[in-house]
């Protein structure tokens, strides 16, 4: 949980956000599923930078153990999901990548229709 509150190379905010407002709890409520930066400012068409900013002011990261805390277990598996959406995105475009080592290519390949088959 530390890690998705505090990375071990957090920066402090290169500016500071002293307002809440609704885009800032989707954000957090986003975070605290195990959405990435990148794709929360996708999803929400907002800078990634700022989502970075936003993620390390200080109040942002007390609200988000107090999400994380209060929701237990859910919280965890969410998180796994959100993780896993994103290890199959990396899967894909390794799939996808022209100058990726065949070999890689490959596993990916075996990977895509060994969860097709099993499912």
């Amino acid at each position: 949980m530390q890690a998705l509150v505090s990375p071990p190379d957090a920066k402090p905010p290169k500016w500071a956000v002293g307002q809440q407002n609704a885009t800032h709890v989707l954000v957090l409520y986003m975070r605290a599923a195990g959405v990435t930066p990148k794709i929360i400012a996708d999803r929400l068409g907002i800078g990634y930078h700022t989502v970075i900013n936003l993620q390390q002011q200080p109040w942002f990261k007390s609200q988000l153990v107090e999400l994380l805390a209060s929701k237990g277990g859910m919280v965890v598996e969410e998180l796994l999901r959100g993780a896993s959406v994103e290890a199959f995105e990396v899967v894909l475009e390794t799939l996808r990548d022209e100058s990726a080592k065949r070999s890689d290519r490959m596993k990916a390949s075996f990977f895509v229709l060994d969860k097709v088959v099993a499912d």
